[in-house]
């Protein structure tokens, strides 16, 4: 406890003298989003939002809290386990991950499920979107074990939050309408001088496309278009032939990663098509 309140000293004596009155009842709300064993490691005031750092040492786990200022509505809660990097090999079945994150996140839409190559370490990564809370999930897990690396949850604003502000849900519609239809990747809402904007990540046809959503009148715009290291796994391959056919990192095909995760898989059936998951 003692460790705790010299922690909560330190970190506030480096806010502005404007903000250290809510800073105590941001760090309550935020210490309710994380484990008992992980401890207050730092805060910001980060795009225009309150940020909390957490870390579990003993697991090596970390936990990233982000809380709207005024209404210290939570936004964002990542979680990442440090020691975790992915596996050589995708020998997993990526629809079995779908179907057991269906399990957790009942109600959510799929959005994708994708292998994601870093280092030569292979990670699966899915995306779900709660359409009727309209929360949104990117979920990462072992390409070989399916043991969870990490999670982000992107948290609507509710309806009482008194901001005048587009909801996130709200704000991915507007960017789907302006960019086209793709894969929701993420979504996350900062402030800038012009105000708050939602920042949109899309998959469409291979690229990876950023749209900057007006959080108040909806208004998009195009910040930035890249090609996309993630291939098409599990249901999303079945579902987007075209996406599959193009080249991921180090020029493997999504289908010849898809056949990497099938080639070893003898403990799993892979006949579980009618999809999953998740998804923050």
């Amino acid at each position: 406890m003692k460790r705790l309140l010299v922690l909560l000293l330190a970190l506030l004596v480096l806010l502005p003298a404007a903000k250290t009155e809510e800073v105590p009842s941001a760090w309550r709300e935020a210490v309710l989003h994380v484990p008992a064993s992980a401890m207050p490691s730092a805060m910001e005031e980060k795009d225009g939002l309150y940020s909390f750092l957490f870390e579990d040492s003993a697991r090596s786990i970390a936990y990233h809290v982000e809380l709207l200022p005024g209404n210290l509505h939570l936004t964002s809660l990542q979680m990442a386990n440090n020691q975790m990097k992915g596996s050589a090999r995708a020998t997993y079945a990526s629809t079995k991950l779908e179907n057991l994150t269906k399990e957790y996140y009942p109600g959510t839409a799929w959005q994708g499920t994708y292998l994601l190559k870093e280092d030569g370490l292979s990670r699966f990564v899915l995306f779900l979107l709660d359409e009727e809370d309209g929360n949104f999930y990117r979920l990462e897990y072992d390409a070989a074990t399916g043991d969870m690396m990490g999670y982000t949850v992107r948290e609507d604003l509710p309806a009482e939050a008194g901001n005048n502000l587009l909801s996130m849900k709200q704000a991915v519609q507007a960017a789907l309408a302006f960019a086209g239809q793709g894969t929701l990747m993420d979504v996350r809402l900062v402030k800038t001088e012009n105000g708050y904007i939602y920042r949109v990540l899309l998959l469409i046809g291979g690229e990876e496309v950023l749209v900057m959503v007006d959080a108040q009148t909806g208004a998009c715009l195009e910040e930035a278009r890249q090609a996309t290291v993630y291939q098409a796994a599990g249901s999303s391959r079945r579902r987007s032939p075209a996406q599959s056919t193009g080249q991921g990192a180090g020029g493997q095909t999504a289908q010849q990663a898809e056949r990497d995760v099938d080639d070893d898989d003898d403990d799993w059936d892979d006949d579980d098509d009618d999809w999953d998951d998740d998804d923050d």
